[in-house]
Formats: structure tokens, C-alpha cells, sequence
């Protein structure tokens, strides 16, 4: 029963991260007029928004992953990484905004963007992967 509520937990706050992801990849792609999955240009700048709004939702996230792992006796420092990957997304938007500028800086933005979103979704899913193992290996010690 533990290890079932444990890996639903698990399944829940990794694929809300992995759904965050997915909207950065989706905001930025409406940043470009040729872009990867098609979407259509926004010229507006409001997506850029998006960067700041969504700080809660992966602290949330953030919290709920540490209190899952300190709960079910897993690996802490798998947690952090989600306020990280947060916090390039921050970096790389403030590096466009106050060095580059928006303008001219919408090429590096994608790109890096979409490079941040690739490292991210491989280390939620090496995250859940190192969770998972976690959880099968201290099942089997009870």
C-alpha cells in the first residue's frame, strides 16, 4: 500500500514538472516563426510572462517532492532539481533581457530554451528512475 501510494506521488509531481516543461517549450517555440512543433508566431512578448508566473508551481513542486522524499525515505537531493531547473530558465530570461535584449536575443532564447528543456526533462526522467529504484530496493529490505 505504502510503496503504490508512494509511486503515485511520484508519478504525480514529476509529470506536473514535465507538464511545466512542456508549456516553456510551447511558449518559447510562439516566440519564433520557424519553429520545432509549428506553433504559430506571437510577436507580443506576454508569453515571456509565463517565466514568472510559474515560479510557485515548480516551488510547489519543489516542497511536495522534498516532503515526498523525506516521507518515504528517498534520496533528498533529487528535489532540488527542480528549483534548478527553474532557475536556468530565470537566468537564460534575465542574460536575453538585460544583456541581449529581447529583439535580438529571440534566436539565443529558443535555443536555449529548448536546450534547457531537453537537460530537464532527462533529469526528471533520471529522477524518477533513481526514485523508483529507491522504492523497489527499500520494499524488498521490509
Amino acid at each position: 500500500m505504502k510503496k503504490g501510494l508512494s509511486l503515485c506521488f511520484l508519478a504525480v509531481i514529476n509529470c506536473s514538472v514535465l507538464y511545466l516543461i512542456y508549456w516553456y517549450i510551447y511558449i518559447v517555440c510562439s516566440i519564433k516563426v520557424d519553429n520545432i512543433l509549428n506553433i504559430p508566431y506571437e510577436p507580443s512578448g506576454m508569453q515571456l510572462f509565463y517565466y514568472f508566473l510559474s515560479f510557485p508551481l515548480f516551488l510547489l513542486l519543489a516542497l511536495l517532492s522534498t516532503l515526498h522524499s523525506y516521507y518515504f525515505n528517498l534520496k533528498k537531493s533529487l528535489s532540488i532539481g527542480i528549483i534548478i531547473i527553474w532557475l536556468c530558465y530565470f537566468a537564460l530570461v534575465l542574460y536575453i533581457d538585460l544583456v541581449v535584449h529581447f529583439s535580438t536575443g529571440n534566436t539565443l532564447l529558443y535555443y536555449g530554451s529548448l536546450f534547457i528543456s531537453f537537460v530537464a526533462v532527462c533529469y526528471v526522467i533520471y529522477s524518477t528512475y533513481c526514485q523508483i529504484v529507491q522504492l523497489t530496493n527499500s520494499q524488498n529490505d521490509d
